[in-house]
């Protein structure tokens, strides 16, 4: 999308999902994510052969960084403006270690007492809405087989 709201790239498959991606980039690191954070994309697209032909694009840009989430990719009639080919919505996680004594201890995906936030975006058309959301774990864990 311009700064004035305007579709860009028509007809052009590989810059309109660059420019989603540059999009939903941005959008992470306003709530000081990045897309290594990503564990959740759904790929909205009104054409999913001509999106196959440029899946490059996408899955370079997350290669490059090694980040691999679960990704679901959906054809659909259209999307919210003529246009537009295609649209990301991505679930990104920031997660933060709390110590013993309550405070927080770098960034980790482990320990006790965890908490992260969420952010979202739903590709070139978000208005770059986004915000941490706290996500909260109980902490116990389970003992013995599952």
């Amino acid at each position: 999308m311009s700064d004035e709201g305007e579709p860009q790239h028509a007809d052009d498959m590989a810059a309109q999902l660059a420019l989603s991606l540059d999009n939903l980039q941005a959008v992470l690191a306003e709530a000081g994510m990045s897309l290594a954070n990503l564990v959740r994309l759904n790929v909205y697209t009104t054409d999913v052969d001509r999106l196959f032909e440029h899946y490059g694009v996408l899955a370079s840009r997350l290669g490059v960084i090694g980040v691999a989430p679960t990704t679901t990719m959906l054809g659909v009639t259209r999307l919210a403006l003529p246009g537009l080919m295609v649209e990301l919505e991505g679930t990104a996680v920031a997660w933060r270690v709390l110590t013993a004594s309550g405070g927080t201890a770098g960034g980790g995906t482990s320990g006790v007492g965890r908490r992260g936030g969420v952010a979202r975006s739903a590709g070139p058309t978000a208005g770059r809405r986004c915000g941490p959301r706290p996500r909260r774990w109980s902490g116990r864990r389970r003992h013995g087989p599952l």
